[in-house]
Order: C-alpha cells, then structure tokens, then sequence
C-alpha cells in the first residue's frame, strides 16, 4: 500500500521543485500553499524546516503528504525531506509518503543518504553556484538523483549573502557555468534562488532541468495562478 503511494528515483520529475518552509506559512495554512502548487502543476514539493524539532517536521510532511494524496498525485508528485534523513526514516513507521531527501554541502553525503534510505529513494544535493563545474568534477555524486544550483539572483533581503560578485551584478549563477555544469554531468540540473519568469528561457538553453521556487513566489494572492504560470513557461520554453 505505502508503495503505491510514493514516487522512486526512477519515475521522479523535478522540472517544477517548490521548497516550502514553516516561515511561508504566515496567514495561510500549510495545505494552502501546497494545494495551490499541486493544482499548477509542480511535480515535486522541498519540506525545509531548518533548526525545527522532528514531530514538527513530520507534522509537516503529513498535511503535505495528505494533500498530495488527496488529489491523487501520490505517485507523480515527489515529497522529499530537506536533511532530516531521522524524520524521512520515521515517516515510513507513520504510514507517510516521504520519497527521499535533499542535502546540502554541510549535512550527511548522499551516499550516506542512499545506504539508509534504500535503492528507490530520491536523493538530491545542493551546489554552490560559484566554480560550479568544478564543484562536480570533484564531488562524489554517487546516488544522486539531482543536483540544486542556488541562488540565481542576489537575495533583495540580504543583498551581501552567497556568493556575490560585482555591485551591478544581479544574476550570480553564470550561464556559461550552467551550461558547462550541465554537459559534465548526466544528474539533471535545477537552478533556484530567485528565479523568475524572463529567466526560464535562458535557463532551459544553459541544459537546466528544472526551477526551484520557494518563498518569494508563495508570497504572491493569487498564489495558484502564480505558479501555473511559471509551469507553462517552462513547458513552452
């Protein structure tokens, strides 16, 4: 039964990744940001709640994972646990769709990952943006399912964070460096941090596989909207 209801690496899609985090929440409930990104479209879903204690988490991973279900989108849309590799174990005792995780530079190798979480779950790593290529070439990418450039643009709130390069400068993933990643590498490419609609273009021809969206583009009314739009540029580009 569980097993009908996830999705492995083999069938996962991370073209449309949206991140979402307790501070997203604000007025709205957690199933109101995630109904509105299941309906748009997106075909995987990020629980990132940093420094939160595991029932927390796991409470989390439910009402997602029962909104997922809810509109039959068990088996297409991916649920991935951001580091929590503890939470994900434990969400298999508790019946919940959790389908792998997704690590960054300072938590456990994915390989660590993948020995405790199975052959079929979905693991991805964060790079940075900076040196990207060679970042790859000397990384151990050995069961990883995708990797997440971030961020594109510099963040407006913390204009001096990650990874910044000149004063003008507001993309500080190169595109050459993209595309260069992308054909060193077989592991699809997602590209987060600010993205935004006139970037999908350039993006899909740097060979990026996917967007990755988080808070700025929850914080939108017409929420649903919102993100069916970035799906259907990326789709059309």
């Amino acid at each position: 039964m569980m097993r009908d209801r996830r999705v492995t690496r083999e069938r996962a899609d991370f073209s449309a990744y949206l991140v979402v985090r307790p501070e997203d929440i604000g007025t709205r409930t957690l199933g109101e940001l995630v109904v509105p990104a299941v309906k748009a479209g997106f075909t995987t879903v990020e629980v990132r709640a940093e420094g939160m204690e595991a029932r927390y988490v796991l409470e989390m991973l439910s009402i997602v994972s029962r909104e997922i279900h809810a509109y039959g989108k068990a088996r297409e849309i991916a649920l991935v646990v951001h580091d929590r590799i503890d939470v994900a174990l434990a969400a298999q005792d508790y019946k919940i769709k959790v389908d792998g995780v997704h690590v960054g530079q300072g938590d456990l190798p994915a390989k660590v990952c993948r020995k405790l979480l199975g052959e079929e779950a979905i693991v991805g790593i964060s790079a940075p943006v900076t040196a990207l290529t060679t970042y790859l070439s000397g990384a151990d990418l050995r069961g990883v399912d995708y990797i997440i450039a971030s961020p594109l643009h510099r963040s407006a709130k913390n204009p001096d964070a990650h990874y910044a390069t000149s004063a003008r400068a507001t993309k500080i993933l190169n595109m050459f460096d993209l595309k260069s990643a992308t054909e060193a590498v077989d592991i699809p490419i997602l590209v987060g941090g600010g993205v935004q609609l006139r970037d999908i273009a350039s993006l899909r021809v740097a060979g990026a596989k996917g967007i990755v969206l988080g808070s700025s583009a929850l914080e939108s009314e017409a929420l649903e909207e919102s993100l069916e739009r970035y799906v259907t540029s990326w789709q059309n580009s």
